[in-house]
């Protein structure tokens, strides 16, 4: 928090109040979807755990994956959504990354 207060101000300084018009709304768009996003794995977990005993190993570990994919898949829902402005670019890169096999550079 307090980093990002400071880059939020470093961008001010070097670019300017306009450089951070978005930032309200990208904001209440990511709290949104964290939000749901943690909302829908607590109740994927707590659905498919036994309340009555503690789960086995292998019952914990598929709830806890399942809920992960169901937190993923809502925050990128409601964040597609809410704020497809910035998330529609984003979207786009990792599309066009995942099509040409990653980045080559970085594997050496």
């Amino acid at each position: 928090t307090v980093l990002g207060g400071a880059l939020l101000y470093a961008v001010v300084r070097a670019a300017g109040a306009t450089a951070l018009a978005g930032v309200p709304r990208a904001a209440a768009a990511g709290l949104l979807a964290a939000v749901l996003a943690a909302a829908a794995g607590w109740a994927v977990a707590a659905r498919s755990l036994p309340v009555d005993a503690p789960p086995g190993a292998g019952r914990a570990l598929v709830s806890g994956m399942l809920a992960g994919v169901v937190v993923v898949g809502v925050y990128a829902a409601v964040a597609w959504a809410t704020d497809r402005r910035d998330v529609g670019p984003m979207a786009a890169a990792a599309v066009r990354r995942l099509r040409r096999g990653g980045n080559r550079e970085a594997r050496g």
